[in-house]
Order: structure tokens, then sequence, then C-alpha cells
């Protein structure tokens, strides 16, 4: 039986290749950064994203990478917005939240 990587747990310091780097806290930085934008611009942001993601058929990823977020907020605009929240990612934004440091701490 094969285990999918992404549904599996593994430690946060560990290698990775995910994002094309080896460093985890890469990905963390791309969920703070992605938070940063939520939190400066808001849903008019999200919306915008959102325009973008179906002029090149790619909500599925737009919905992925909100649901990635671990933000309520985030996760409020994809109900209002009839689109279908993407557990994995959920759980994985919010593991990644509490487990790895942010390289861009210097962000609010």
């Amino acid at each position: 039986m094969r285990l999918d990587s992404a549904l599996a747990y593994s430690d946060p310091e560990a290698p990775t290749f995910r994002h094309y780097t080896k460093d985890k806290s890469f990905s963390r930085a791309i969920q703070h950064g992605g938070s940063y934008l939520l939190r400066t611009y808001g849903h008019p942001f999200l919306s915008y994203a959102l325009e973008c993601a179906i002029q090149y058929q790619k909500t599925d990823l737009l919905t992925n990478s909100i649901s990635n977020l671990g933000s309520f907020d985030a996760l409020l605009w994809l109900f209002n917005e009839r689109l279908s929240l993407r557990y994995r990612s959920v759980m994985r934004g919010i593991v990644k939240k509490l487990l790895v440091k942010s390289p861009l701490k210097h962000l609010p």
C-alpha cells in the first residue's frame, strides 16, 4: 500500500521537494505572504484572484491555495463564493502554521 506523502505527517524540519526546495519553511513563507495579502487587501484581493483563476481555468488550484492559508476569513470567503473547501489543504495549512516557523516573521 502506497501512502500519499501529502496525507502523511512528517517532521517539519525534514527535507521535502515541494516548491522546488528541500526546506519546508519556503512553503510556510508562501502561506505567510498569502495571509499578509489577505489581511492587507481583504476580500477584493481574493475576488480578483478568482476572476484570474476563472479566466485561466485554474479555480481548483486557487481553491487549494486559499484553503492552505489556514485562515478562517479565507475559508469564509470560499464558502460565500460557493467554492468547495479542500479539507486536506485546510488541515495541512493549520498544522504548518503551528509547527513551521515562518521566515517572514518580520511581516505582521
